[in-house]
């Protein structure tokens, strides 16, 4: 398995509007073929089979304080029709690019730093307030840079485009009952 990048100075939008703040972190979902494990006889051990399914998509999103906006998401059953986006610029060379994250999806955990508070919160909020982390169980995912669409998944309806080339349009074909 490859291993995460955790990006930083994202900013973030709560339906593509509400500004909210900027993204003290933020762990992309790592996008994975779903496998399953066989061993046959004739092979040197066990090997892979791709299922043609992807992993669960899961992002990890880090605040510096506590959000109103974030904190009616988290645990929400409604959350997953409400889209966040985080929006960066990343260096090329001399050039500067702009990346977009646009996720949808269930807001399954909200982790609050240890030493939230007056004290110890680098957030420096209320007693109520503070860092605090959020897991994403995601839905949907849109990565853009420079406005072009480089990814799409929508898990619910088997979408999954790579360059604009959709790579499930056959699959979906052939299970269509028309």
């Amino acid at each position: 398995m490859a291993r995460k990048r955790v990006l930083s100075g994202y900013s973030v939008y709560v339906d593509g509007v509400d500004y909210v703040g900027v993204a003290a972190g933020f762990t992309p979902p790592a996008v994975e073929s779903a496998a399953v494990t066989a061993n046959m006889p004739g092979h040197g051990g066990p090997f892979a089979i791709p299922t043609g399914r992807l992993e669960a998509l899961e992002a990890t999103i880090s605040m510096a304080d506590q959000f109103p906006a974030l904190e009616r998401l988290a645990a929400d059953p409604k959350s997953s029709d409400t889209p966040v986006l985080f929006v960066g610029v990343t260096t090329d060379g001399d050039a500067q690019r702009k990346v977009e994250y646009e996720l949808g999806g269930l807001w399954t955990k909200q982790e609050r730093a240890e030493f939230a508070g007056p004290e110890g919160g680098q957030g420096g909020g209320g007693a109520d307030r503070g860092p605090c982390t959020y897991t994403i169980s995601c839905r949907r995912l849109t990565l853009k840079i420079d406005d072009a669409e480089v990814r799409h998944i929508d898990l619910e309806q088997n979408i999954h485009r790579i360059d604009g080339e959709d790579v499930n349009a056959g699959l979906r074909a052939a299970l269509s009952r028309r």
